[in-house]
């Protein structure tokens, strides 16, 4: 799947972050919704209306922070490889 390496953490409240550091978390607030003390080692991923995996989409938030798509029926999610609890 296309997406964003990210370490997602909901030790201390939502923190997401590239593997360089750049700070995600303002980009994909639902991501709040995950059980606190968790840390996610994986790949943010947008998912188009049908489902399916939308490269365009998750560029157009995570990399613009376009409005526009924010307001779409849409949902970003973070793939695990790795979880520690």
């Amino acid at each position: 799947m296309d997406g964003f390496r990210a370490i997602v953490s909901t030790e201390d409240g939502l923190r997401v972050r590239s593997r360089r550091g750049w700070n995600m978390s303002e980009r994909v607030p639902e991501l709040s919704t995950l059980p606190k003390g968790l840390v996610l080692d994986g790949e943010l991923v947008a998912f188009n209306d049908n489902g399916a995996p939308h490269w365009p989409l998750l560029c157009e938030r995570i990399l613009h922070g376009n409005g526009r798509s924010w307001s779409r029926s849409w949902r970003s999610m973070c793939c695990a490889s790795k979880a520690m609890m």
